[in-house]
């Protein structure tokens, strides 16, 4: 029997025996010393078995490191979008070649334009005595220099009946200008082969080129009032022996809308011709008054247009005339359209005794962006105090290359 004492020394054989560790039962890590409260179990009993190990949570660790010195980092830009309205504040420059400035020249030449007419007429069917013509009626190129935004400098000329068109144009108002040289008075709808009857019976002969002044509007409601000095015709120009040659001034006034009336492009147009002293080969010193009235509706396809004019004193005799035109066109295609129009004319010392009529049927094909043909049949009538005059009918085409 072997007897122990009261204080159990801790020994190595018990970690063998128990199969523990040293620090198992003492509080020391190396063990030796104070128990823990296994140790003080395993005394008591003199085993292990039956000891429940308490959860012990295990002791952290401190350490304590050097404080090392912090270094200044840059600071981070963050790039922000911008919103509507903001503007950056300090835009990044870049290096931009500078751009080489146009002589004074090289900028008129920029703003220089020209242009072009050419109008031919040919009769290929010819009813009377006389024998089929050709006719160059304009050949006529033309310059227009724009030397600053509201002055422009127009010149053309006519070869094959020598007209020279010169006038200087100065726009005073948005839409409203000045001009002053040569050129055409504003009569109508102008001078083209529509109203070229009407001009022709007129005798007033008002296309030709004359000095003076005009003043004008592009406005929807336009206006065009010259006064002129003279009356100038190319050596080459068929005058007829009631045609006014001379004159010592000629006032003309022009003015109408063209715009939109129920929806429709409309024209509408009046015109006063006032022609002081005026003489022909046959009279002199006349005074002439005509007025004229103008219009064109347009809807869709169809077109309706139509002029009217008397001429007061006319220097053949102190006669009277009235003359006038209706017309209907139709696009059948958008370059092609055909047209039919009727005109009429009155001229007698009793007024209503002599009357001249036509009428034409035509078209016009424009089969290239700069070039056009516009064939014309015209069957005319005369009658003399109630005697009709043979008919006759003709066959003629007219071309326009214009740029």
């Amino acid at each position: 029997m072997t007897f122990y004492s009261g204080s159990l020394q801790a020994l190595p054989r018990y970690t063998i025996l128990e199969k523990k560790k040293c620090c198992y039962c003492h509080i020391s890590q190396k063990g030796g010393g104070p128990l823990n409260d296994a140790g003080v179990y395993y005394r008591n009993n003199n085993s292990l078995v039956g000891y429940q190990e308490k959860k012990t949570h295990p002791k952290k660790i401190v350490t304590v490191q050097k404080k090392r010195p912090l270094k200044k980092k840059p600071p981070i830009i963050v790039a922000q979008r911008l919103k509507r309205g903001m503007h950056k504040t300090s835009p990044q420059k870049t290096a931009v070649a500078p751009k080489s400035q146009k002589t004074y020249f090289e900028t008129l030449w920029d703003k220089t334009r020209f242009f072009g007419n050419a109008r031919f007429w040919s009769m290929i069917i010819k009813g009377g005595p006389k024998p089929k013509t050709f006719f160059m009626m304009q050949a006529e190129p033309g310059v227009a220099v724009k030397f600053l935004d509201s002055l422009q400098l127009v010149l053309s000329y006519n070869v094959p009946n020598p007209l020279l068109t010169s006038y200087l144009q100065y726009e005073f108002l948005q839409k409203h200008y000045v001009q002053a040289g040569m050129f055409q008075v504003p009569f109508g709808f102008g001078y083209e082969d529509h109203t070229a009857f009407l001009i022709d019976q007129l005798h007033v002969g008002i296309d030709t080129r004359d000095l003076g002044l005009m003043f004008g509007s592009t406005h929807d409601l336009f206006y065009k009032m010259s006064l002129t000095f003279g009356k100038r015709y190319p050596e080459k120009y068929e005058i007829q022996p009631t045609t006014v040659t001379k004159s010592e001034q000629v006032l003309t006034a022009n003015l109408g809308y063209q715009g939109q009336i129920w929806k429709l492009s409309s024209l509408i147009g009046f015109s006063f011709i006032y022609e002081r002293n005026a003489s022909s080969q046959e009279y002199q010193d006349r005074n002439i008054e005509v007025f004229d009235a103008y219009g064109s509706l347009r809807w869709g396809a169809v077109s309706l247009f139509a002029e009217a004019a008397f001429a007061k004193d006319k220097p053949t005799a102190a006669k009277n005339s009235l003359s006038a035109y209706v017309g209907l066109s139709y696009d059948l295609l958008k370059n092609l359209n055909v047209l039919a129009r009727y005109d009429g004319f009155v001229e007698d010392a009793q007024f209503l005794a002599d009357y001249t009529h036509r009428v034409t049927l035509g078209g016009r094909w424009k089969f290239w962006k700069n070039a056009a043909l516009e064939p014309y049949y015209r069957y005319e009538e005369s009658f003399n105090a109630g005697t009709n005059i043979t008919p006759s009918d003709s066959f003629f085409i007219m071309g326009h290359l214009f740029f």
